[in-house]
């Protein structure tokens, strides 16, 4: 997912809007769980806005993909959608005062002929992952004894346990 700075800087200033929907694994993305699936197997869509001032490129953009993921407490199978939002500012250099909640980077059109935002799309995704997935919110999960999947049926070790924990 690269923006070109050659054509960025045959665009005149102002707002400028670009999308592209590439495939996790050709961004990069080369997360699998356990079982070995990929977590990423759908596009990761980012909307770009490019506002051009000058030499100085602010650079906001959207990114969203589905996440295949397993139920932290019975392992079934989860789909999530994770999206995050970033933003950037290259500019020529470091002395600007821009919005201290942006990233700022400095950059030579001279002797760069591209802007990379892959990296930046990957992380903002990673930030973005749920630090817990659940296949629902009243998810029983396994049996520690038999691994029984609660959801479906209780087993012999069922009160017992439960009882344990209250």
């Amino acid at each position: 997912m690269k923006i070109r700075i050659d054509k960025i800087l045959s665009l005149d200033d102002g707002e400028h809007r670009f999308h592209y929907a590439v495939p996790g694994r050709e961004l990069g993305i080369d997360l699998k769980d356990f079982e070995g699936h990929e977590i990423f197997d759908q596009d990761v869509v980012t909307d770009v806005v490019l506002n051009k001032s000058g030499h100085t490129y602010y650079v906001k953009f959207k990114v969203a993909s589905q996440a295949h993921l397993l139920c932290d407490r019975c392992l079934d199978e989860v789909r999530r959608e994770i999206s995050g939002e970033f933003s950037i500012v290259f500019a020529e250099s470091r002395s600007r005062s821009d919005n201290e909640e942006t990233d700022v980077r400095s950059i030579d059109t001279r002797n760069t002929n591209e802007i990379v935002l892959d990296k930046d799309v990957i992380d903002t995704l990673m930030l973005a992952m749920p630090s817990k997935s659940l296949c629902r919110e009243d998810c029983k999960g396994l049996c520690p004894e038999c691994g029984t999947n609660w959801n479906e049926s209780l087993c012999r070790h069922y009160d017992e346990i439960v009882n344990e924990k209250i």
